[in-house]
C-alpha cells in the first residue's frame, strides 16, 4: 500500500531547500533574458507561447513550497505570537542586510551623482524606508540610469510583501477551530481565487500568485490522505506537460483556460512535493544550509551590476556570472545573517492567551 505526504512528512529530511536552491538559479536564468534585453527568446516563453517563463514558474515553486512549509510552521507554533516571529525573523534580517548595503555602499559606488547630492536625495531614503516597511520601490538616485531593462535595483522582491500577506492568511484561517471549516474554506478560497485570477486575464498577479500559495496550504492539509504513488507521479507529469505547452485558440475559452490553470497548478504542486520526499535525501544538501532565499534577493542586483560594467555582455554571460558572484553571497548571508537571526527561535516564549492555535 501506499504511504500518504504525511508519512513522507514525518521525517525533516527533505529535498525542500535544494527544490528552493535550484528555482532561484532558475530565476538567474529567466531574469538574465530580462537584463540583457532578450527577453522575447527566453526557451520557456517561447515554447509556451508566451503562457509563461521560467523565472515564473520557479517563483510559483517558491510560492508551493511556501504554502506546504509555512502552514506547516503555523501548525507546530504554540502560539500566535511565536508563529509571527518566527516569520519576521525569517525574512527580514537578510533583507535588511540587503536594502543598507545597497543604499549605504553600493549606491555610492554606482550612483552617477556627487555623493552629497546622493545622500541628500530624497529617493534615497524614499527606497530605504520603503523597502524595509515592504512597501515597494526599486530605484536609488543615479544608479544603473543607463541599464538596458532600466534603473530597478532590485526588481526580485516584489514578491515579499505577497509572502507577509500569507503568513496573515493562514494566520487568519486558523484562528476557525473547526477543522473541516477550515479544510472548506481552503478550498473554496482557491476556488474563488483562481476564478477570479482567470477572469481578470491574469492582470492581477497578487490573486494568481495566491492560488500556488494555497494549493501548497492544501497539500499540507490533506496530507492524510494524499499518496505519492508511481501512477499518480505519471499523470501528473502528463498533465503538466500538456497544460503547460497547450495553445490555440481553444484556450481563450474562460472554462478551458481555469481547467488549464486548475491541472498546471495542481501538477506542478503535486510533483513539487513527490521532489521533496524522494527516498533518500538529494545531495543532503539542508546539511549545508538554506542559500536560497540570499540567492534570491542578492541575485537581480548583482546582475544589473555586471551590465553596468559590461553591457555588451551576452545572457548566458550575465546567467553564469550572475550564479558565480550571487551564490558566495548568499553563503555569507546565510551564515552571517539568516542562521544567526533564526537562533532566536530558541528564545522563551509564553503563549499568547487570546488566540487559539492548536489544531
Amino acid at each position: 500500500m501506499s504511504l500518504t505526504l504525511r508519512y513522507h512528512n514525518l521525517s525533516r529530511n527533505n529535498n525542500f531547500d535544494l527544490i528552493r536552491f535550484f528555482a532561484a538559479v532558475f530565476v538567474i536564468y529567466s531574469h538574465s533574458f530580462d537584463i540583457t534585453g532578450h527577453q522575447d527568446i527566453e526557451p520557456l516563453k517561447v515554447l509556451s507561447n508566451n503562457y509563461i517563463s521560467i523565472g515564473t514558474l520557479s517563483v510559483y515553486v517558491f510560492f508551493v513550497i511556501s504554502g506546504f512549509l509555512i502552514q506547516q510552521s503555523y501548525d507546530r507554533s504554540s502560539s500566535l505570537l511565536k508563529y509571527l516571529f518566527f516569520r519576521v525573523i525569517r525574512i527580514f534580517p537578510a533583507l535588511i542586510g540587503m536594502i543598507v548595503i545597497l543604499v549605504f555602499i553600493i549606491g555610492p559606488f554606482l550612483t552617477t551623482l556627487p555623493l552629497t547630492e546622493y545622500f541628500g536625495n530624497y529617493e534615497t531614503y524614499k527606497y530605504l524606508f520603503n523597502c524595509l516597511c515592504l512597501k515597494l520601490y526599486f530605484y536609488l538616485p543615479g544608479v544603473f540610469v543607463n541599464n538596458i531593462i532600466g534603473s530597478s535595483v532590485n526588481t526580485s522582491i516584489w514578491t515579499l510583501p505577497i509572502e507577509i500577506m500569507f503568513y496573515c492568511f493562514v494566520a487568519f484561517i486558523g484562528q476557525i477551530r473547526e477543522k473541516k471549516y477550515k479544510q472548506a474554506l481552503f478550498v473554496l478560497s482557491y476556488i474563488f481565487i483562481l476564478w477570479v485570477s482567470i477572469g481578470l486575464n491574469q492582470t492581477s498577479m497578487l490573486l494568481h500568485n495566491v492560488v500556488f500559495f494555497i494549493v501548497g496550504i492544501l497539500l499540507y492539509r490533506f496530507r492524510y490522505t494524499i499518496k505519492l504513488t508511481p501512477w499518480a507521479i505519471v499523470i501528473s507529469i502528463l498533465c503538466f506537460i500538456v497544460s503547460l505547452f497547450t495553445s490555440g485558440d481553444l484556450i481563450n475559452i474562460f472554462f478551458v483556460k481555469y481547467l488549464r490553470t486548475l491541472i498546471f497548478t495542481f501538477s506542478l504542486a503535486y510533483l513539487i512535493i513527490v521532489l521533496a520526499f524522494v527516498k533518500n535525501q538529494l545531495l543532503s544538501f539542508d546539511n549545508y544550509g538554506d542559500y536560497s532565499y540570499g540567492m534570491y534577493i542578492w541575485a537581480w542586483p548583482v546582475q544589473q551590476i555586471l551590465i553596468y560594467y559590461y553591457p555588451s555582455m551576452s545572457q548566458i554571460e550575465n546567467f553564469i556570472l550572475g550564479v558565480l558572484l550571487t551564490f558566495p553571497l548568499s553563503i555569507l548571508s546565510w551564515h552571517f545573517i539568516e542562521k544567526r537571526a533564526l537562533k532566536l527561535k530558541k528564545l522563551p516564549f509564553f503563549s499568547f492567551p487570546l488566540v487559539y492555535l492548536k489544531q
